[in-house]
């Protein structure tokens, strides 16, 4: 039997979640009435930016955390340890191998939403500065503005990643279910 706050980073998660459409709702509206320029002065989008990071943050936990205490439940901590320098990503591939002799029969799709997700967590967690000169004074396509600069809410849809939560640990775990009930 096995300790780890996965249930904490996902109750974390999913009541940052909880607000995330009355809150997206409400700025939306919001920004229909008041001039473009000023939209980054609302506290509504700061607050809804604070929901995105939190729950962005303890998604990827929550991921990294249960594929870690899988494999060291049914391959032992000393193989975990071994594998501990591959990425997240990478642990969901080859713990899963390793544990169902099989490769792990993920969506293309999931498999995208979960990479996102890691890097997406990796932005906020390492953030670097954007050099802003080159955008003083100029109109510029949004194609041209740096990713970091546009509002989470603008390009991540959150559902695509409360989907790998769902789908890819209970998967795995149907796939253990299988492989040691014989």
């Amino acid at each position: 039997m096995r300790a780890s706050h996965l249930s904490t980073f996902l109750e974390i998660a999913t009541r940052a979640y909880a607000d995330h459409d009355r809150l997206k709702d409400e700025l939306t509206a919001e920004r229909s009435q008041i001039d473009p320029k000023f939209w980054g002065h609302f506290m509504q989008q700061d607050e809804l930016d604070h929901i995105y990071t939190q729950v962005i943050v303890f998604l990827a936990m929550y991921m990294e955390a249960y594929i870690w205490d899988t494999g060291a439940t049914y391959l032992g901590e000393k193989t975990m340890e071994r594998l501990d320098k591959l990425s997240p990503q990478d642990k969901w591939e080859v713990v899963p191998q390793l544990l169902l002799n099989a490769p792990f029969p993920i969506k293309a799709h999931q498999q995208g939403y979960l990479k996102s997700l890691f890097q997406e967590r990796n932005r906020l967690v390492h953030h670097k500065s954007i050099d802003m000169r080159p955008y003083i004074g100029k109109q510029i396509a949004v194609k041209g503005i740096p990713k970091d600069l546009i509002d989470f809410w603008e390009r991540i849809d959150l559902g695509h990643y409360f989907e790998i939560v769902r789908v890819l640990p209970k998967s795995l775990e149907a796939g253990i279910r299988n492989k040691y009930s014989h």
